[in-house]
C-alpha cells in the first residue's frame, strides 16, 4: 500500500477518517486502499485479527483504491461497519481501473477467501460523496 500524507494536519484527518479520533484539518490522498482491520499474512497465520468492531467512516478526502471494512488477510471477530458521506472519493477517473469499490466485509484470497472473515454483521452506508466504481456488503 502506498500512503501520501501532508503532515500532521494529514494524519489527524487521516485518524478522523478512520473512525479513531481527531478532527479533520487537511485534503487526506490515500494512493492505496483503505481497511478497518489489519493486515494478515498467506497461509493460515492469523496475526492481524480483530477481536472487536472494525469501523471505516469517511466523509472527506480521496481513496484511489478501494475501502473495506474488514481487514486484508485478517478476520474480524465482531461487526464491520462502512460509511462514505460528504465530500469523500473512492476510486480514480479512470473508468477501465479496477478501483473504486467499496466492501463492507475485507479482502481475502482465492486459495482460502476465509482469511479475512467477519464474524458478526457487515454494514455499508452512502450517504454522500463519490464512488467510482460498485458498493458491496461481503467482502472480496
Amino acid at each position: 500500500m502506498k500512503h501520501t500524507f501532508a503532515g500532521k494536519a494529514a494524519m489527524i484527518a487521516l485518524l478522523a477518517m478512520l473512525g479513531l479520533g481527531g478532527n479533520a484539518q487537511a485534503q487526506v490522498v490515500v494512493h492505496g486502499s483503505v481497511y478497518g482491520a489489519g493486515k494478515g499474512v498467506y497461509p493460515g497465520l492469523d496475526v492481524a485479527r480483530v477481536d472487536s468492531n472494525a469501523t471505516v467512516e469517511m466523509s472527506a478526502g480521496t481513496v484511489y483504491n478501494n475501502v473495506y471494512g474488514g481487514g486484508e488477510l485478517g478476520a474480524v471477530n465482531g461487526n464491520a461497519d462502512v460509511t462514505i458521506s460528504g465530500t469523500a472519493h473512492v476510486g480514480g477517473n479512470d473508468l477501465t481501473s479496477y478501483k473504486g469499490f467499496v466492501f463492507g466485509g475485507g479482502s481475502g484470497t482465492i486459495f482460502d477467501p476465509t482469511y479475512a472473515n467477519v464474524k458478526g454483521n457487515t454494514h455499508v452506508t452512502i450517504s454522500g460523496g463519490y464512488v467510482h466504481n460498485t458498493v458491496f456488503g461481503g467482502g472480496e
